[in-house]
């Protein structure tokens, strides 16, 4: 364990560039990001309406749009959810050749929050765990010390 922690301490920005790409990929997958950019470059827009305001959820609202005769519904969130109304019209824009792939609000934003999430996600923690494991490393040296000091 101790070579380990102190192979790891030698070569830390490695380790934090491998983890904060892991980290990146691993929240970018979770996430909706590859819906969330098709939407900031190719959605088309459409009228839809609120079926039930849920604000107490999250400040959530659900939403239903009708695009040739077939209905799909969503959820958005949103602080204007004490604004809306069941029947309220709301601008709901989605993907002309997957129509299941909606939102209400602008995607150029929601896009670019998600992209500060994540990156902020993928710079820190990988700080985080070297904090970790430089303490833990500093506990083993001190502990391999005060052994040697009672033999």
């Amino acid at each position: 364990m101790f070579y380990v922690v102190q192979w790891i301490v030698r070569y830390a920005l490695l380790f934090y560039v491998c983890v904060g790409l892991a980290i990146a990929g691993f929240l970018a997958f979770m996430s909706h990001l590859p819906d969330e950019y098709a939407l900031a470059r190719e959605s088309s827009a459409v009228a839809g309406v609120v079926i039930q305001p849920s604000c107490d959820q999250h400040n959530s609202f659900s939403y239903r749009l009708e695009l040739a005769g077939v209905a799909y519904q969503g959820v958005s969130t949103s602080d204007e959810c004490g604004r809306v109304n069941r029947g309220d019209k709301v601008l709901v824009h989605y993907l002309p050749k997957r129509p299941q792939v909606n939102m209400v609000g602008d995607p150029d934003e929601w896009f670019d929050n998600e992209l500060v999430s994540i990156g902020t996600g993928a710079l820190i923690m990988p700080a985080v765990l070297l904090l970790i494991i430089w303490a833990k490393w500093r506990d083993l040296r001190a502990g391999r010390r005060s052994d040697a000091e009672f033999n």
